[in-house]
Order: structure tokens, then C-alpha cells, then sequence
């Protein structure tokens, strides 16, 4: 069983590895690609990449980030929206022993140059000449450090050891382009999976708290392989499953979706990178590729979900024949689940409109998910009840889950095919401990949970008892 090979390996590489090796043929993602032609209406082209060919790319990396001098317990961080090579950088690294530091693209070059001087990162992957500018400016300027309990605030100018950027870039001698590194297989890199242990530090993943600056969040190889293993058993997905990755990976919820498909059989579809020159989303480009993904599964926060129903609402407004069909289409939908939550029937010309519009609301659901969808996984934040209802009355799944950085990532999550809408459903693993404490908060213990703050030794004691439990902020 999948579940137990996770449940024996001693980290995230080791498992890439023996997944690699164990069938080198099989695609790992699939990534929609913008070309010259691209058109609204014109089915974008998708590139595959193989385990064999993924895990040369990660071995070509490991190898450069060791000539760079990067050792067991280094920083490396990765500032990029989500892409094949932001998973590919990570799992290099971690193949060598270094730690991963996750930014997100969109954060300002002030606080980014936090993030960085707190984790004491060296190297950086950068998507493009968007991510290298802040980065350069972080070496030419000084960014402002806040204080924390262990530190007093300062200014400071950072330094790096090198620049690797996903995309072409003008030239500097600090910056090396990615297809110059990744492609080209210069010698066989020492690594460090047969000596990491589950309680090593794979990552940092910083997040704000409701006082001062933000928090990296120490997450181990066993807490990812815990979760990873969680989800396999608690069947929210299986190893057929095709996940659509558009969530930024910076996130701890997406990236639990990219190491199930980087360690179990369970594969990704990434969408198009639009410009080679920022890390901006264009909307409409993204709903094109989770459309044209064609992907059983669609992780999404509440916010996407929250727009989307607006624009289907919007369209259902917009008058002519299209939208009055889509108006009766939603409204009878609405009322017949409404009636049958209520064990009860909806009315006679509701019932029949109901039955008419079977294949439209079918077709709603392929024009924002396409053909092969199954279900929705919402996390992140809570899903309005309203936005929940919407989408369930319209035959749309969607799996609302719960989970925070500091559990890494799901403690729960609805299950396809037996979905509670307005729960975060049960907990993904029998091996999670959860308790109410007398005041109400809600605490966590179990091999998922991260294990303290980074450099935060205070923050550390006040979140994480002498028992082991995590306690959340949240009350249930």
C-alpha cells in the first residue's frame, strides 16, 4: 500500500527517489503552455515530464547548489507562483539537506528582505526579473528588520551567494538562469537522503501572527510525510488522482498538493506561465487552464470560489434567453436542495424545471472545472455557508477542510462522495490528537504538527505546551 511505503521513509527525498525509480515512465505533472497562437477559444498544448526526466533535472540542481557550497541545514529560499521547477528546486535542495524557504511572489522587496534575513537564506530561486529586481535592490538598500522578542530592530543590506532565476534575465554576475543549471548533467551531487532523519527541518513557511512580524513555521520531513500519508489513507485522494496545482506554493496547503504528486503516483497539472517577466495571474488565463486541466481534483481558497460564483451569478443577470435559462437553471436548483434539507418536496414547476436543466447545470460545472472534475478542496480560510450551498445545490463538490501552517498543513477534510457541507469534516488521520481546552481553543498533537518558530523561543513556548499540543487561537 502507498500509505506504508510513506509511513517507512525517513524523508521527503528518499521518498521522490524511490518513487522516481519505482516507475520512471509515468508523468509526474503536466503543464499548459502559452504560445504565439494562444487564443481564448484555442486549446493550449501541455507539456509532460516523466519521473526519469524530472529526476535528472533534481539530480543536475542538487549537484550545483553543492558546487555553491550549500550543506546539510543551509536556508535556500524559494520566491516564485507555483510552477514544475519551484517543486523541482525543492526537492533538490532537500535531496542535499538544505532547508526551503518559502516566499510568495507577490510580497513587497521590504518584506521579502525580512523573510530572508530571518532565515538566514544565502541562495534564492527567483522566478523572473520581477523577483530578481527585489532582490538586487536587497543587496543596494537597507531593508528595515523589525524587532521580535529576541532581537532588537535593525536595517541591513542582504547578501546572497547566488541568484538562480526560472525565467531568462538580464545579465549579472550574481544571477544564474535555471535552464543553464537544470538541463546539463555536470556530476553526480553527494546526497544526503540515506542521512536525514524525520525530525530534520525540511522547511520555513512564514506567517503572520496577530503580533509583530511573521513567523517561520519550523516543518519537518515527518510532518510533510505524515500529511502526505493522511491524506492517502483517509482516501481524499487516490493514486489516480489528477490535481490541478494553481495555488501558490508558498501556501502549505498547495504544498502538500505538489509533494503528492511529486512522492506518490497521484499527478499535477500546472497552469501556463503568462509573462516570463513578472509573476503577475491574469484571471481569465487561469480559469482557461483549470478548465483545460481536465483535473479530478481542484484546490481552491474561498476567495476563487467566492468569484466564481459571483460570475455565474452575474451571467445568470445579464438577460437574453442564455441568462433566463441560467437564472431557472440556479434558482430551482436552490429550492429543491433547500426543500430536501428539509426532508421535504420543492414545488411542482420547480421540480420539473429541475429535471429540465440537468445538462446545464452539468455544463456549468465542465465550463469551470472541466470534463473529468470530481470535487473542490477548499481551504485556507472559511467557506461562506452561502458559497457552499451554491455549489452543492448545482452538483459541484467542493471539500471544506481545516488546517494551519503549524499543523502542515490538513487536520481536516470533507470526503468525496460523503461531504457535510458547512464542516470542515473529520480529522484526515487516526493518529491526530485533537482536544477542546477549558476555554474552547482548539489544540492539535500528532506527527504532522510542526514543531516551533524560527529563532522564536518564546512565541514557541506560548503556542506549543511541555505536552506536545499545539494550540491553535481558534475556538471550536
Amino acid at each position: 500500500m502507498q500509505e506504508e511505503h510513506l509511513k517507512n521513509h525517513s524523508n521527503l527525498a528518499e521518498a521522490f527517489f524511490n518513487q522516481a525509480n519505482s516507475d520512471p515512465d509515468r508523468i509526474v505533472y503536466f503543464q499548459a503552455i502559452v504560445d504565439s497562437t494562444d487564443a481564448p477559444n484555442k486549446l493550449r498544448s501541455k507539456r509532460a515530464a516523466t519521473y526519469k526526466e524530472v529526476k535528472q533535472t533534481i539530480i543536475n540542481v542538487s549537484f550545483f547548489l553543492q558546487q555553491l557550497g550549500v550543506k546539510k541545514g543551509d536556508k535556500v529560499a524559494i520566491i516564485s507562483q507555483s510552477r514544475p521547477e519551484w517543486m523541482e528546486a525543492d526537492i533538490a535542495a532537500l535531496s542535499i539537506g538544505a532547508v526551503v524557504v518559502s516566499v510568495y511572489q507577490s510580497l513587497p522587496w521590504d518584506d521579502i528582505g525580512y523573510i530572508l534575513y530571518d532565515s538566514g537564506a544565502k541562495v534564492v530561486f527567483a522566478e523572473n526579473q520581477e523577483q530578481v529586481n527585489k532582490l538586487i535592490k536587497l543587496t543596494n538598500e537597507e531593508c528595515e528588520i523589525p524587532e521580535t522578542e529576541e532581537r532588537d530592530a535593525t536595517r541591513v543590506k542582504l547578501n546572497f551567494d547566488k541568484i538562480i532565476s526560472f525565467e531568462s534575465v538580464v545579465q549579472n554576475d550574481l544571477v544564474v538562469e535555471w535552464k543553464s543549471i537544470s538541463s546539463i548533467n555536470q556530476g553526480s551531487p553527494k546526497l544526503e537522503v540515506d542521512n536525514l532523519k524525520q525530525n530534520d527541518l525540511a522547511a520555513l513557511v512564514y506567517t503572520s501572527g496577530t503580533t509583530g512580524p511573521p513567523k517561520g513555521v519550523m516543518q519537518t520531513h515527518g510532518n510533510h510525510l505524515a500529511n502526505v500519508r493522511q491524506v492517502i489513507t483517509a482516501r481524499i485522494v487516490s493514486v489516480d488522482t489528477k490535481i490541478m496545482l494553481f495555488l501558490p506554493l508558498a501556501h502549505s496547503f498547495a504544498k502538500l498538493m505538489g509533494y503528492l504528486g511529486f512522492i506518490t503516483p497521484v499527478q499535477l497539472c500546472f497552469p501556463a506561465i503568462v509573462s516570463t517577466e513578472n509573476s503577475k495571474i491574469e484571471p481569465e488565463s487561469a480559469t482557461k487552464d483549470i478548465r483545460e486541466a481536465n483535473a479530478n481534483a481542484v484546490p481552491l481558497v474561498p476567495r476563487l470560489l467566492e468569484k466564481m460564483q459571483s460570475g455565474i451569478l452575474q451571467k445568470a443577470n445579464s438577460g437574453g434567453l442564455a441568462g433566463f435559462l441560467l437564472n431557472q437553471t440556479i434558482n430551482s436548483a436552490k429550492e429543491v436542495y433547500e426543500a430536501r434539507s428539509k426532508d421535504c418536496d420543492a414545488s411542482i414547476i420547480n421540480q420539473v424545471i429541475y429535471a429540465l436543466t440537468g445538462f446545464l447545470r452539468k455544463k456549468i460545472c465542465r465550463q469551470l472545472f472541466g470534463s473529468e472534475f470530481q470535487y473542490c478542496i477548499s481551504g485556507g480560510a472559511k467557506l461562506g455557508i452561502d458559497t457552499a450551498k451554491f455549489f452543492d445545490s448545482l452538483g459541484i463538490q467542493i471539500l471544506e477542510g481545516y488546517g494551519l501552517t503549524e499543523t502542515c498543513v490538513a487536520t481536516n477534510v470533507n470526503r468525496p462522495g460523503r461531504n457535510k457541507v458547512g464542516t470542515v469534516g473529520p480529522l484526515v488521520g487516526d493518529d491526530i490528537d485533537i482536544e477542546i481546552a477549558m476555554d474552547g481553543e482548539i489544540l492539535f498533537r500528532g506527527p504532522n504538527v510542526a514543531i516551533g518558530y524560527y529563532g522564536r523561543e518564546k512565541a514557541s513556548k506560548e503556542a506549543w505546551d511541555e505536552n506536545g499540543w499545539f494550540h491553535t487561537g481558534d475556538l471550536g
